[in-house]
């Protein structure tokens, strides 16, 4: 019976976003993932980027909910 998050890409978005949230840092996640693309190992591009937006997003939603907030 194997993991669904194997990576544990879940668990470490959700750490991102609590991280931001109780240290009330505003960060602007686009513009550093735009600025890391040039350093991926593999090719990734805008829909790359987007794609790691909206599942950070729904990590987010998850916390809020979670937390009573949303």
């Amino acid at each position: 019976k194997g993991s669904n998050d194997p990576f544990a890409l879940r668990r470490a978005a959700i750490q991102i976003v609590e991280n931001l949230i109780a240290n009330e840092v505003q960060f602007d996640l686009r513009s550093a993932l735009q600025s890391v693309l040039p350093l991926m190992p593999i090719p990734a591009d805008e829909q790359t980027v987007e794609q790691v937006l909206r599942f950070i997003d729904n990590r987010l939603e998850i916390v809020l909910i979670t937390d009573g907030i949303r």
